[in-house]
């Protein structure tokens, strides 16, 4: 088995509102994955690295450092630079898609979200890697 495939998934949620973290724990509570949360910018490296989760959900908006610039740190220096990466937020423009997508994000929505769309997302980068954005 691949090393970055643990039996039970783990997934990191990076989010400092505690209202999204609580939708995703409630959302994804029974689905077999382990989650932990980190809701600084700052937190997050030091995280992946003790973590190596399955899935990376990641918030646009965070203190101590953006989700762009976190995005960037995934693709060039976690364990595990391919670890799927959901992006969660609430701008509406498109070209902070655009440059998600350049940044190698694997899927991007757009809050609020449908919570049925949520919980096949993550159930699909869990168990594929990756989703097209």
């Amino acid at each position: 088995m691949d090393r970055h495939a643990p039996s039970v998934p783990r997934i990191l949620i990076v989010d400092d509102d505690p209202l999204i973290i609580d939708i995703i724990h409630d959302t994804l509570d029974g689905s077999g994955y382990d989650m932990s949360t980190v809701r600084d910018g700052l937190d997050m490296m030091p995280a992946l690295w003790a973590l190596d989760p399955s899935l990376v959900i990641l918030d646009c908006n965070l203190p101590g450092r953006p989700g762009m610039m976190l995005l960037e740190d995934i693709r060039r220096s976690a364990p595990n630079p391919l670890v799927p990466v959901l992006m969660l937020t609430g701008r509406q423009g498109q070209w902070n898609e655009n440059a998600a997508k350049r940044h190698g994000v694997d899927r991007y929505l757009r809050k609020p979200f449908g919570l049925d769309e949520f919980r096949v997302t993550v159930a699909r980068l869990v168990a594929n890697g990756v989703v097209a954005a």
